[in-house]
């Protein structure tokens, strides 16, 4: 899998809150399993994108 195909599958999976680009935490964990990689993975390409990881329960996205 390579970083941009994960960029692609995360921005196909956005939502705009208060004009930024936001990712589910429950949508991170999903795209993670269908990708086979670990979540912080998910994680470091959002931080590099700016999209901030929202509604985090488990506070693994900050």
């Amino acid at each position: 899998m390579t970083r941009e195909q994960i960029q692609d599958k995360i921005r196909a999976n956005i939502i705009i809150k208060d004009e930024k680009e936001c990712l589910a935490c429950g949508k991170a964990f999903e795209i993670a399993s269908e990708l086979g990689i670990e979540p912080s993975e998910i994680g470091k390409v959002c931080n590099g994108l700016k999209i901030k990881i929202v509604a985090c329960q488990l506070g693994c996205f900050k």
